[in-house]
């Protein structure tokens, strides 16, 4: 979208952000290379972007080769900035995702070959995403909606946006192209899965340029161009171009501005789209997977991990110094001063302001100082050190969104021991945090509580909020229960997976080839299993700093994944 006169807050609020027009022009070049492979030259098709802003696709010198333009935006104001930089389009003024859609296919009903292109909103707290049509909307737009993992959800905009596209795509006859500009989280992440499925199973993946972060002046999001072609036989395995842009954002830019050195995607390499794995490694991934059960299906009840969103002020690795700061910022009258004097910078002084408003109606409460497991992935292999543990201010009125992640009357955080992992993108990485600690969110990794209320385990959180949740019992299935009870401490399940997935045979040969696509599963155990398993516990529990398994119970591993 093109850049608007709004405020900041709007801007972020719509995801309205001005496109850099290198970004734009290259965009144009991948396309018309995508349409030109499949013969469908860039003259022969009609444009149109279905979250135009201010037009600054639609303005573009390259639109001037396509045979006709439409716009649409929700944007009244940025629909008049589109009408002058795109005299020749067609706009409507409406919905993407509803009438101005509905409008928008009467128009392009049978109009042959199709260009979608734009820069769809990437916000993942839209309006409608916080109304309750959201779910209606979705299941529309994306017929792959349920089938999204377990205790996640697809709330992004820019992909409800590729649904728009080709509900577009469908209207003009079926035929033609979608170039976006999005976020990259779809490229590799775990929750982006069924996405990928769906969109390989229509179009041919012709280009996708990774481009980093920042690229949008205000954004820290990593962004992507990727360029799609419809096809009856969809990805069908063929490698597509790929390009990870590296330096600074100018470096970046000036890199779009020349003709772009696309690879060929390696299966294992660093674009993860589904590529088709050797024979060797489909063997591998099949009987790996036919030896145990994802490990998101052990547990009934895991859970995100907790975003203070303002760590300057409400964490700190002394505790008695954050019971000061916080008896403080209660009493405070003179925010400024309040900064000042605990050194918050000034660019979180729109945080602070916030914070003293919710902090309305409320009052310091010492029990809500809690020790906080500063997880941070990769370093933190099979157990949080102590150099990582802290303190945090756990109070729902002060963390935006509820990101305390509180479940009515049960708090999940203190419930201990827990397994923590990352199962929705790369780099896999799991450990075992000890005691009753909240647990950071690290890169949408989740944590698992050994123990938890019986009616929950038994009927799921939103079941058994308002009633007696009963006693602590194993929140494993009851296979996975059973399982538990042949070692010699149930939490010795925990230290077992986890195992697994920082295992060199998950890390090195799995994750590379699927391990952004589906979980890692465990393997199943016997009577007859249990006892290397027991070995593989014995190695987990005893490291310390070493980030890896030695080698005796790695091949313990391979011999449970039936290798």
């Amino acid at each position: 979208m093109d850049d608007l006169p709004e405020a900041a807050d709007q801007r972020r609020r719509l995801g309205q952000y001005y496109t850099p027009p290198p970004l734009v022009r290259a965009l144009f070049r991948l396309l018309k290379d995508a349409l030109d492979e499949a013969g469908m030259n860039l003259q022969a098709c009609a444009g149109v972007d279905p979250s135009c802003g201010a037009g600054a696709f639609l303005g573009a010198p390259e639109t001037a080769a396509l045979r006709a333009l439409w716009g649409l935006d929700l944007d009244a104001q940025a629909l008049a900035q589109a009408a002058r930089a795109a005299p020749r389009a067609s706009l409507v003024h409406g919905d993407a995702y509803g009438d101005g859609l509905e409008a928008l296919c009467r128009s392009l009903s049978g109009a042959g070959p199709l260009a979608v292109v734009g820069n769809p909103p990437y916000v993942a707290n839209s309006e409608l995403l916080k109304s309750g049509r959201y779910q209606a909307v979705r299941d529309a737009l994306l017929p792959f909606a349920r089938d999204v993992a377990k205790g996640t959800s697809v709330r992004d905009d820019y992909v409800l946006f590729f649904g728009v596209a080709d509900r577009l795509i469908e209207a003009a006859g079926g035929r033609g192209a979608i170039a976006f500009v999005t976020s990259a989280t779809f490229v590799d992440n775990f929750l982006y899965s069924p996405l990928r499925r769906w969109l390989l199973s229509r179009y041919r993946l012709s280009a996708l340029v990774e481009l980093g972060p920042e690229m949008f002046e205000g954004t820290r999001v990593a962004t992507a161009l990727s360029v799609w072609v419809r096809d009856a036989q969809g990805q069908a395995g063929r490698p597509f171009g790929h390009l990870k842009l590296k330096g600074t954002v100018q470096e970046r830019l000036a890199i779009l501005e020349a003709p772009l050195a696309l690879q060929p995607a390696h299966p294992s390499g660093e674009a993860l789209l589904l590529n088709a794995p050797k024979a060797a490694d489909a063997r591998l991934l099949e009987t790996m997977r036919r030896s145990g059960d994802p490990v998101g299906d052990l547990f009934p009840l895991s859970f995100p991990g907790l975003k203070t969103r303002f760590e300057a002020l409400l964490v700190d690795d002394d505790g008695g110094r954050l019971q000061a700061r916080m008896r403080e910022f209660f009493e405070a009258t003179d925010l400024e001063a309040f900064a000042a004097r605990h050194v918050i910078p000034a660019k979180a002084m729109g945080k602070l302001e916030a914070a003293f408003a919710a902090r309305a109606g409320t009052a310091f409460d010492k029990s809500a100082i809690r020790p906080f497991a500063q997880f941070a992935g990769p370093k933190h292999r099979f157990r949080v050190p102590r150099e990582a543990m802290a303190w945090a201010y756990v109070d729902p009125a002060l963390i935006p969104r509820g990101d305390s992640r509180m479940h009515g009357a049960y708090d999940p955080h203190k419930s201990g021991p827990k397994l923590v992992y990352n199962a929705r993108e790369i780099p896999l990485v799991s450990a075992v945090v000890q005691g009753s600690a909240c647990v950071h969110d690290w890169r949408h990794s989740r944590f698992a509580p050994l123990r938890a209320p019986a009616k929950l385990v038994e009927r799921g959180l939103f079941k058994a909020r308002r009633e007696d949740l009963g006693s602590p019992v194993l929140n494993l299935t009851p296979e996975w229960a059973e399982t538990a009870g042949r070692f010699d401490d149930p939490s010795d399940l925990l230290f077992y997976v986890c195992a697994c997935i920082n295992s060199k045979l998950v890390q090195e040969r799995f994750a590379p080839l699927v391990g952004a696509s589906e979980e890692v599963p465990i393997p199943r155990l016997d009577e007859k299993t249990i006892g290397p398993a027991r070995q593989v516990v014995e190695a987990a529990r005893r490291l310390q700093q070493r980030q890896t398994l030695p080698d005796a119970a790695e091949q313990a591993l391979r011999g449970l994944y039936g290798l």
